[in-house]
């Protein structure tokens, strides 16, 4: 199932995610095992003319939910951030330049230590979210536990004593579980890159 309700109800049942190998193999036989290789130009008065290589790699995001967003990396770091938005106004190139192994492995390089960053802040948000959810959970999970128990107590009869134990078990069932989940967001916490596209944008003056 790839449902964490029916997942968790019934513990017999395998839950698919997207880190699932099942998942995964999905994915990749829908998609180019080859990065595409593209070659851009565009006139802009806002950047310095010349050569800019580039890729873009999709970041998929494992922690208390999946996600992932696009990545590009440009060792020009003007360059970065508004590479995305110049691609959207550029067009082909009348002359191919494909980008080159060294201005490859550069990039490379400038997203590695992107990414080193990007995912250390990312599991160090993911661990302290986690542990305040967990705190919060706890705190709560007691409240109502000492409150079913005082019920379950205080009754006379002997199948409202048997709903209130009832109720009592569902409980903790339910905190093992979202606790289980919490602590496992937290082991889990990563960023899965991989490259997309790999290109030159050549900008050109008027």
């Amino acid at each position: 199932t790839f449902d964490s309700v029916t997942a968790s109800d019934k513990r017999d049942v395998i839950f698919i995610t997207p880190t699932h190998p099942l998942a995964r193999q999905a994915a990749h036989s829908m998609e180019p095992s080859i990065p595409l290789s593209t070659c851009s130009e565009i006139v802009s008065e806002e950047f310095e003319a010349g050569r800019y290589p580039y890729a873009i790699y999709r970041w998929n995001k494992l922690g208390i939910k999946e996600d992932f967003t696009f990545q590009p990396v440009c060792c020009d770091e003007n360059i970065s951030d508004k590479i995305l938005v110049l691609l959207e106004k550029a067009q082909s190139c009348s002359a191919n330049s494909p980008i080159t192994n060294s201005e490859e492995a550069s990039i490379e390089r400038s997203h590695y230590n992107q990414w080193c960053s990007a995912r250390a802040v990312h599991i160090e948000q993911i661990t302290l979210y986690a542990k305040a959810k967990l705190n919060s959970l706890s705190a709560t999970h007691t409240a109502r536990l000492t409150l079913l128990e005082e019920q379950r107590d205080n009754a006379t009869h002997t199948n409202i004593r048997r709903m209130r134990q009832g109720q009592i078990d569902a409980a903790i069932r339910e905190y093992e579980s979202r606790a289980r989940d919490l602590n496992g967001a937290t082991n889990r916490a990563d960023i899965i890159a991989e490259p997309v596209a790999f290109g030159v944008l050549n900008i050109r003056s008027q």
